[in-house]
């Protein structure tokens, strides 16, 4: 029920809702309700209760949580007020991008999952969901419910700036890729000691803790390996990575590019989910450019329209290496060595997809596409409390693909489409090189033309021992007493790898029986730490616990290796020769010495 004062104050506002907005002109209301009280006291129409009416308290409440879409709103009113596109005229109707019916599927879907997380110390989540054709913004979530003060529900996830995990890598790996790499291209995924500035450095791990060794581009972005990723992110250089990154529209990354360094592959630096779902709608679309559309027109209360302003497209990847990346993340059968068989990423039609996760599990995300639209998923914590054993597959991911499922319905997939006609070749999958004669194995791969392999793979090898001691067989040796095996003849720079992971690679040593000509010994590399490192003797640990390793690259052998520090040799030490030297304060030299052979020599810095 509501009184007359109440009523006549309502029934102003029917004459022109805009211009008797109670919430904006609520003096301009309250006059003419005056008004129509004192006519009706003047017609003697309820004249008694009217005077009463005329001294109630009129109050109008402040406006409550949007009931559709509130983040959406809040974003979509602050562009048309104060930002992106001003409107100062009087605005009867605006038609806004969202898909409502998916846009309440998708509230459903976050507020059910991040309950579900909720044991893991999951509160909040946001999904954002484009129209890789037009732009629109199909979809988004701010938050799992925006009126939750609890959890800081008002904030909105979609635009609040995180650390995105991951969901950088597939765009490294396409600056890569315009540097000349291909998708079988072999990177090193070994312990690998970066040298920084002032002496620190830097060692990437992998979700693991484990290394693979040789893997080829596909695999390392497809399992989402770190090691590799940073290897790939010094080769296109820190600098032009982070050039590369403000060109497709992470524009949030606004420090100098030391203070990423290489580790702006791995997400340490924050960006807003918005940016990644139109960066990856770019890699949809070509390499081109998307401009988001969040109405499609406006309606003055004088008659007057507004539409949004007219696309602008750039090539922000390149075309090739576009589709590259997109088949490489569409493909489920590299996704299976970093996410098993059973995921929910899985689905009737070719999509790709990536995840990430921040440190600590502050952050997880999944975003994907297919070529009609983009999905991107948040889940965490507004207060930065990390979550509880959170990964793509069992936080972002279930929200991804059931928002996804739903933004398909009713569309008819199409495959992605490559620039030009690309080469499919089989290689060696150790080597990435076309098979050889000893290759077991063969994997078929993509190439831009001109870009795949000429060579054949020299990591196979068919090697004669002697099977009397298995090792090397010379000349002398009769038929009967040689065997033939293929081994893997890595290259140097895997031999702490291969010992670590117990890898049976081929005998350096000739048969005393039937000795042959001898190979050689190659000069061996240190390769960690840098020459020139400093490092600090940590006063609250005891000393003995506190060692160096330092890594050498040198070939598979037998012969002793003897380190010489501070120009002095120490006891022979087995290939793979590493040394864990304890620390001693001052300046020290050290070399490795094979044979007749000297590596390079480093200086290190104990303070």
């Amino acid at each position: 029920q509501i009184s007359m004062a109440q009523a006549a104050f309502l029934a102003v506002i029917p004459r022109s809702p805009v211009h008797y907005d109670p919430r904006r002109h609520f003096a301009r209301v309250r006059t003419m309700q005056q008004r129509l009280l004192s006519a009706m006291i003047a017609n003697n129409k309820l004249a008694k209760e009217a005077r009463f009416a005329l001294a109630e308290p009129i109050t109008v409440e402040a406006p409550g949580v949007p009931f559709e879409a509130p983040h959406f709103t809040r974003r979509l009113r602050s562009g048309l007020l104060s930002g992106e596109q001003r409107i100062n005229g009087r605005m009867n109707e605006v038609h806004s991008s969202l898909d409502m019916r998916l846009q309440r599927r998708v509230e459903s879907i976050v507020k059910r999952e991040t309950a579900r997380l909720k044991s893991r110390r999951v509160t909040n989540g946001a999904v954002v969901v484009l129209d890789n054709k037009t732009g629109d913004v199909l979809a988004y979530v701010g938050s799992a419910d925006y009126s939750d003060k609890a959890h800081q529900g008002a904030v909105d996830g979609v635009v609040a700036l995180r650390q995105p995990g991951s969901t950088l890598k597939p765009f490294t790996y396409a600056l890569a890729l315009e540097r000349g790499f291909t998708a079988a291209t072999i990177l090193p995924d070994i312990e690998t000691n970066y040298k920084l500035r002032q002496g620190h450095s830097f060692v990437p791990r992998n979700y693991s803790g484990h290394f693979l060794g040789p893997v080829r581009l596909r695999s390392a972005l497809a399992s989402s390996l770190n090691v590799p990723a940073v290897f790939a992110a010094k080769h296109v250089g820190y600098k032009r990575l982070l050039q590369g990154f403000l060109n497709m529209g992470f524009v949030s990354l606004k420090k100098h590019a030391d203070h990423y360094g290489l580790g702006i592959t791995l997400g340490n630096g924050e960006v807003a989910l918005l940016d990644l779902a139109t960066a990856y709608a770019a890699l949809a679309r070509g390499g081109r450019s998307l401009t988001l559309r969040f109405f499609s027109r406006v309606v003055f209360e004088d008659g007057g329209q507004l539409f949004p302003p007219a696309a602008v497209e750039r090539q922000v990847i390149d075309e090739k290496a576009a589709y590259i990346i997109t088949n490489i993340l569409a493909d489920p059968m590299a996704r299976i060595s970093g996410f098993g068989f059973s995921t929910p990423f899985a689905f009737p039609y070719p999509v790709a997809v990536k995840t990430g996760t921040s440190s600590s599990f502050r952050d997880n995300l999944a975003i994907g596409y297919t070529r009609e639209v983009t999905v991107a998923v948040w889940v965490g914590n507004f207060d930065g409390t990390p979550m509880e054993r959170v990964t793509g597959a069992t936080g972002a991911g279930p929200i991804f693909r059931q928002t996804l499922l739903a933004a398909m319905e009713g569309k008819v997939p199409e495959p992605f489409a490559s620039p030009l006609p690309m080469v499919e070749i089989p290689l060696c999958p150790l080597s990435g090189l076309l098979p050889g004669p000893h290759c077991k194995n063969h994997i078929k791969e993509i190439f831009v033309p001109g870009s795949e392999p000429k060579n054949r793979c020299t990591w196979h090898e068919e090697v004669r021992l002697d099977s009397r001691n298995m090792l090397l067989a010379g000349p002398s040796c009769s038929d009967e007493e040689v065997i033939k095996k293929v081994f893997a003849r890595f290259p140097p720079t895997y031999s702490s790898w291969i010992k670590e992971e117990g890898i049976v690679v081929a005998p350096d040593a000739w048969s005393p029986h039937c000795p042959g000509k001898g190979k050689g010994t190659s000069a061996a590399k240190i390769i960690s730490p840098h020459d020139q490192t400093q490092l600090l003797i940590d006063p609250s640990e005891p000393l003995e616990n506190q060692v160096v390793a330092i890594k050498v690259e040198a070939a598979a052998g037998d012969a002793p290796g003897v380190w010489i520090i501070d120009n002095r040799p120490a006891s022979p030490k087995p290939w793979p020769y590493t040394l864990y030297w304890q620390l001693v304060k001052g300046t020290h030299t050290f070399a490795l010495r094979i044979g007749s052979t000297t590596s390079n020599k480093i200086t290190l810095h104990i303070r």
